[in-house]
């Protein structure tokens, strides 16, 4: 292994792209053979990057998620072709299953602006959980397609964090510590950022085009709903140094480090297998993942040509540049971290030459 060219690569996001700080680990058998950050974690203050900073994942949450749901598929308590208002009678239409849920396929948007759930508010609901949140959220959907008949990025997970915690009798994010996060040893990973740990928090800055600013946006937390609501698709919080163990568990065929296991690998072999039909992979192209299709949750490579990786690499990254990567094959797990909202290169350029330089390095 030779990680130099990855090295020098992190080193120059800072310089070459503006963003402030970053954090990457990679792991290959149970193991950290990488661990390399830049920049800072407070421009204002000129700190560096701390192993320990606390980032907002935003979408990367959807990965653990998809994993607690699809224990519950394992369990006989929760089946794929179910449909939602088994669970959720708000739900629009009788033909959406839970599978749909996992696919993006549900006719569902991130309209969080509307009358249902503005009246919940107003009736004093500001502290109000994850499924009250949800059942407003529903009844004030008009499904934007049919289920099952195109992707579209939108609250499906956020609806499957609320059926997690129906169908397993404990609050949502209860239930991802028990059986996700706790059993793999994450021990800073939560939906919401504690007073207590708010000096570990690294600073979170929104790009602007316009002026080429990353602004500060003094710890802004835009995606919750209420005090009290666990968002599923992105609401988590978390250290490199614990997601990271999570990519290294579902790279490894089921088991984490510490031997605890959190899903059969059939169940893995089923959560990156592309699900999606030819319709909406072309919707799915307008995510901008070249080469990649859709499994439970999580994009999967389905063309070789597009990547340094293996066929069945999967993962998901967050709006303000977490990237996840599994590589079962391989048995290699990658998460790396920046934090900077409406930032397009992370995406298409800094995430995709991190994966390559990763390969690239093994192989070294």
């Amino acid at each position: 292994m030779n990680f130099t060219e990855l090295k020098n690569y992190i080193d120059a996001i800072p310089t070459v792209f503006g963003v402030p700080g970053c954090d990457c680990s990679v792991y290959f058998n149970h193991k950290e053979v990488f661990r390399h950050s830049a920049g800072v974690r407070d421009s204002s203050k000129g700190e560096a990057v701390r192993e320990s900073d606390l980032y907002r994942i935003y979408s990367a949450t959807k990965v653990s998620t998809c994993v607690a749901a699809l224990q519950l598929v394992e369990q006989g308590k929760l089946k794929l072709d179910e449909p939602i208002q088994k669970y959720l009678p708000e739900y629009r239409s009788p033909k959406g299953t839970i599978e749909d849920l996992f696919t993006m396929s549900a006719g569902l948007n991130y309209d969080r602006d509307t009358l249902e759930l503005n009246a919940l508010y107003a009736k004093g609901g500001a502290a109000s959980g994850t499924v009250p949140v949800i059942k407003a959220f529903l009844k004030g959907q008009k499904l934007d397609f049919e289920p099952h008949t195109h992707y579209q990025y939108s609250m499906c997970h956020d609806v499957l964090g609320a059926i997690i915690e129906i169908v397993s009798g404990q609050k949502f994010g209860d239930y991802v510590k028990e059986q996700v996060t706790g059993p793999l040893g994450m021990q800073h990973f939560d939906y919401h950022l504690a007073d207590k740990d708010k000096s570990d928090f690294a600073s979170i800055y929104e790009y602007i085009p316009a002026t080429g600013e990353f602004k500060d946006l003094q710890m802004k937390f835009d995606a919750e709903f209420t005090s009290e609501y666990e968002s599923g698709g992105g609401g988590g919080v978390t250290t490199v140094s614990d997601y990271v163990l999570l990519a290294d568990a579902l790279a490894n065929g089921d088991v984490g480090a510490n031997g605890k296991c959190i899903l059969k690998e059939e169940t893995i072999s089923l959560m990156k297998k592309n699900h999606l039909d030819a319709a909406r992979l072309l919707d799915f192209r307008r995510m901008a993942k070249y080469g990649y299709g859709y499994g439970l949750g999580v994009r999967t490579l389905i063309n070789k040509a597009a990547s340094e990786s293996p066929l069945g690499e999967f993962g998901w990254d967050g709006a303000a540049g977490a990237y996840f990567l599994v590589d079962t094959e391989n048995k290699l797990a990658i998460f790396y971290a920046q934090h900077v909202l409406n930032y397009g290169d992370q995406f298409t350029v800094i995430h995709p030459n991190i994966r390559d330089r990763v390969y690239r390095g093994m192989r070294g």
